[in-house]
């Protein structure tokens, strides 16, 4: 069972209507980074509002994405075949014969004007110059002073930049609570693989609109859909509990070189029983058999993608491979931008590289976000039976 320990107070703590994503017109069909606390571990996701399904909605997830929420005004759903990601889910309005017309029309923040109490009505574009794009307008004047409060440090800006983004959370909780009914009456698509094959012989039951837009609270949408894609996020994290060792407890142990005590701890933390092997095992065979490198893309695919840890979790069993193979990890410097939530680590100066080894392990402290900035790994042991490794 998932518990919960939620960074930001659970959903009815938030009478602002706290927003974790925008529905600004100029973020429509875009990802938008988000992160669900479950047992304990953060787990980074996406979320994408859109006017209309695209293909790209369904393809696999990249980074160290643990799962999507794509919310659709159009009721143009796609197939299930088309979502290739079991920990994925598609939202969108239900298809209405008899409203065929009311169920059509579409939200646009910029677009719509505001109705009572100050809400967005539903409506199309309007066509019309005289009616002043007030909304976008303010939306793009914020993050143009943003931009400029970064760069002049300026007060007077810094200002300005907070009473915008207070004008822009109030409007995006004004979406939301217009959009909400839509999304919770509506329906919700998944990947057929999600049913048909599970982890351990578990399946994933259908998720019901109802159960995904049960509050009018947008973090709470987020975090329902990391829960009922549980299936495909959390694969075998029992969770932190009063008597379980914590991630940063188990990093002291591979410190201080407790090495069995640290693995038996992450074990027990991942479900994995005596006779199974490790992700140190796992790891091995992508490892030449005369040893070599693997590259900080392929350890997210086998411990995020296919292992489906966290990346606090991920991170620990990287540190264990490097101290018990006797390896070393090549990472991006600590506040260089690495490997992000939907994309590839890109290109850095070699100059801004650590290594982590047996060697300076006592220099780093615990990061759970560690794996985000390995580039590689990094091994001149030879491995009985390695072979490439292959996703």
């Amino acid at each position: 069972m998932v518990s919960f320990m939620h960074t930001s107070g659970s959903p009815t703590r938030h009478p602002t209507g706290h927003v974790p994503f925008s529905f600004a017109d100029d973020l429509l069909d875009h990802t938008q980074p988000v992160c669900v606390t479950l047992g304990g571990f953060e787990y980074p996701g996406e979320v994408i509002v859109a006017g209309r399904w695209r293909a790209e909605f369904g393809r696999p997830l990249s980074g160290v994405s643990m799962f999507r929420l794509v919310l659709l005004h159009s009721t143009d759903v796609p197939a299930p075949d088309d979502i290739v990601d079991d920990r994925i889910c598609v939202a969108a309005p239900r298809v209405s014969v008899a409203r065929i017309g009311e169920t059509r029309s579409t939200y646009f923040l910029h677009a719509s004007g505001k109705g009572p109490m100050g809400r967005s009505q539903k409506g199309r574009r309007p066509r019309s110059p005289n009616r002043p794009d007030q909304t976008a307008s303010d939306i793009r004047s914020l993050r143009e002073v943003r931009r400029s409060y970064i760069t002049a440090n300026d007060p007077g800006l810094g200002r300005l930049a907070s009473a915008l983004a207070t004008y822009e959370s109030q409007i995006n909780a004004s979406a939301a609570a217009d959009l909400h009914e839509m999304w919770k009456s509506g329906v919700v698509i998944t990947s057929p693989h999600r049913t048909k094959r599970g982890t351990k012989g578990r399946t994933g039951p259908k998720i019901q609109p109802g159960e995904l837009f049960l509050l009018g609270d947008p973090e709470s949408w987020v975090e329902s859909a990391a829960t009922a894609l549980d299936r495909g996020v959390i694969s075998g994290v029992s969770g932190i509990s009063g008597d379980q060792t914590s991630p940063g407890q188990i990093y002291d142990e591979l410190q201080t070189g407790r090495l069995a005590t640290a693995r038996e701890h992450l074990r027990q933390l991942c479900g994995i029983r005596i006779d199974e092997p490790t992700p140190v095992d796992r790891i091995d065979t992508c490892i030449g058999r005369g040893g070599g490198e693997v590259s900080g893309d392929d350890l997210v695919q086998l411990l995020v993608h296919e292992l489906r840890y966290p990346p606090a979790i991920a991170s620990l069993w990287l540190v264990m491979h490097v101290l018990d193979r006797g390896a070393e990890l090549v990472l991006f410097e600590s506040g260089v931008p690495g490997r992000a939530g939907t994309g590839g680590a890109g290109t850095r100066s070699e100059n801004l590289r650590e290594h982590l080894s047996g060697n300076t392990i006592a220099e780093f402290d615990f990061d759970a976000g560690l794996i985000t900035r390995t580039v590689k790994l990094h091994s001149e042991n030879r491995t009985p039976g390695a072979r490439s490794c292959r996703f």
